[in-house]
């Protein structure tokens, strides 16, 4: 009994001092804001459809590829060499720079989150079908224990057979999050799930958001999450990193090595 307490207590613990440890805000947004970020506390997540113009998604496809070509060095990708990233993207033109300086996406994830934040860098991601794909990111997982916020931009129209984003509802509630590390044997730091663990997870259904080119979701990745598996074709997406102000060069430097 008392080991398998240990893992929700692990999450508990690490809430409780993430709330003392990190800043918080002060920033007051508009009402309109305020309701999507009600909306993201209800749900976990909010979309915004024709955020980005289908011009502008195609040539930043076009920049994705073309990088992909030309500076391999610059890619990050999996031994499948389905997922492939750009760290730092921001850097590669205006369009990506706009997106990544964001105040509005920024002021909602802040308010959301009720911690002061920082972003941290855009992720431009290329993922193609191959054989026995875990789409992006690798599989199951989520970012944090605790309200991690992030933006994803889809370049092109993205359904359940190119890898769309999908998440395990109410996942992301601390009693979820209990009933979750009571059940698995899991927490705080773990944070991948295999596919035999959620399904296990019988209560929490697995929502799929299929959108078309410039939508953009706002989410808590504290959610169990995944780029569902490609069945064929890609998806190319830009995602939005932020992070509390106060480990904000820890996790830089996490995702430098």
């Amino acid at each position: 009994m008392i080991s398998k307490i240990k893992y929700p207590l692990s999450i508990i613990k690490y809430k409780i001092w993430k709330f003392k440890f990190e800043e918080k805000t002060d920033l007051n947004i508009s009402n309109k804001e305020k309701e999507i970020v009600k909306k993201m506390r209800k749900d976990g997540f909010y979309i915004i459809e024709n955020f980005m113009d289908l011009e502008t998604c195609k040539k930043i496809i076009s920049l994705i590829d073309e990088t992909i070509v030309k500076f391999p060095e610059k890619i990050k990708e999996d031994d499948l060499k389905s997922d492939q990233r750009i760290w730092r993207s921001e850097n590669l033109s205006p369009e990506i720079n706009n997106y990544f300086n964001n105040n509005f996406i920024q002021n909602i994830g802040e308010y959301y989150s009720g911690m002061k934040i920082k972003i941290g860098f855009t992720m431009a991601n290329k993922v193609e079908f191959v054989e026995k794909n875990l789409g992006s990111g690798g599989g199951w997982h989520k970012d944090a224990y605790y309200s991690q916020f992030k933006s994803i931009l889809y370049l092109n129209n993205t359904s359940i057979e190119n890898g769309s984003f999908q998440f395990l509802e109410k996942s992301n509630k601390l009693v979820s999050s209990m009933i979750i590390s009571l059940k698995l044997n899991k927490g705080y730091p773990n944070t991948r799930f295999t596919n035999e663990e959620i399904k296990l997870l019988k209560d929490y259904k697995i929502k799929n958001i299929a959108a078309p080119a410039g939508t953009l979701i706002l989410v808590d990745s504290s959610l169990i999450h995944r780029g569902s598996p490609l069945l064929k074709g890609n998806r190319y997406a830009l995602t939005n990193y932020y992070f509390p102000i106060n480990s904000f060069e820890n996790q830089m430097i996490r995702f430098n090595n």
